[in-house]
């Protein structure tokens, strides 16, 4: 929406970090599911908390398809999202700077991209690297990482 959000602007908040395609139908909303999840897990914690992704698609990157993946994850309902996006260079470098590999996928608008989700503490420092990969999507691998990731913010946080 026109706004500049750097890692440094959302310094004094932990921040859980992942790259997401908003056009995706397989992994994606898992993980979006997962990260409405974490949400409601961190309790009073979430107001602390930023959670935001990065789009990891080159093509499909404008606001509107971010607000439509929003709006169909209910994460619009979240005070501490933010789904950003950019110029497909300055993606690039961000995905890049994450080591976030990002693949053109045949015959289709998704894309192949690293399933990865850093816990950054309040001082900007990343704490940790969680494998965001929602496996087959089992009720135990689909509940498994939002406790995951919500655990990691909780010590993100020194608590």
């Amino acid at each position: 929406f026109g706004r500049v959000v750097s890692l440094q602007s959302l310094r004094g908040k932990a921040i859980a970090l992942t790259f997401l395609d908003p056009v995706c139908v397989s992994d994606c909303p898992i993980i979006a599911q997962e990260l409405v999840a974490t949400a409601g897990m961190l309790g009073s914690d979430a107001r602390r908390v930023e959670l935001v992704a990065v789009v990891a698609n080159p093509v499909y990157r404008s606001s509107s398809y971010l607000v439509a993946f929003d709006r169909k994850e209910g994460l619009q309902r979240l005070d501490n999202w933010a789904f950003l996006t950019g110029s497909a260079a300055q993606l690039r470098r961000v995905w890049d700077s994450f080591g976030i590999l990002v693949a053109d996928s045949t015959g289709g608008a998704m894309v192949a991209h690293s399933d990865i989700a850093y816990v950054i503490d309040p001082k900007g420092h990343a704490r940790f690297i969680i494998d965001s990969d929602p496996g087959p999507g089992t009720e135990v691998t689909k509940s498994s990482f939002s406790g995951v990731l919500a655990s990691a913010i909780r010590s993100a946080l020194g608590r």
